[in-house]
């Protein structure tokens, strides 16, 4: 009884094979990720920052908005765009000084709470400007509309959270 061998090619010819296709097969991946960066970066270089149909910068809110309704609300936008814009740069920089506060060494409860209290601040400024916006929006939506309106807002809220089911 001899000891036959159970496969006809060796481990350093399957070896060889696998490396023929791990040259190509890196330079393919490496292209694909250079295009998409290119691709997005490209994208932003030229202002293509999403649907065609989102023309004053409120995202999901003006996305939101009916379709027959979206001509009629843009004098709304408009003139709401720059307190958004104020309030979402006011908010961004009491995060930073909230975050630093944090870390800061040697820690300064006073400072944290003081920061803390500025982005709570902020943050309610930021509702305030929304909450005059979504009342402007709704004063000139049709009963239909507002309807609309709100369901598209309220869409990702009813999505059942990620987790095993009950």
């Amino acid at each position: 009884m001899t000891d036959a061998p159970e496969s006809t090619t060796s481990a350093p010819a399957k070896k060889t094979r696998f490396r023929r296709w791990l040259l190509p097969a890196s330079l393919v991946l490496n292209l694909l990720l250079v295009g998409i960066i290119a691709g997005s970066a490209l994208s932003h270089w030229h202002g293509d920052r999403g649907p065609k149909d989102r023309r004053f910068g409120f995202g999901p809110l003006e996305h939101a908005v009916p379709q027959q309704a979206r001509e009629k609300l843009g004098p709304v936008f408009e003139r709401e765009r720059a307190n958004m814009r104020s309030a979402f740069r006011e908010l961004r920089a009491a995060r930073s000084d909230m975050h630093e506060a944090m870390l800061k060494q040697p820690y300064d409860p006073d400072a944290a709470s003081r920061a803390l209290e500025d982005v709570r601040d902020r943050s309610a400024a930021m509702q305030d400007v929304l909450h005059n916006l979504l009342l402007s929006i709704n004063e000139k939506l049709t009963p239909e509309e507002r309807r609309q309106f709100l369901d598209a807002l309220e869409r990702p809220l009813k999505k059942a959270p990620p987790g095993p089911k009950q």
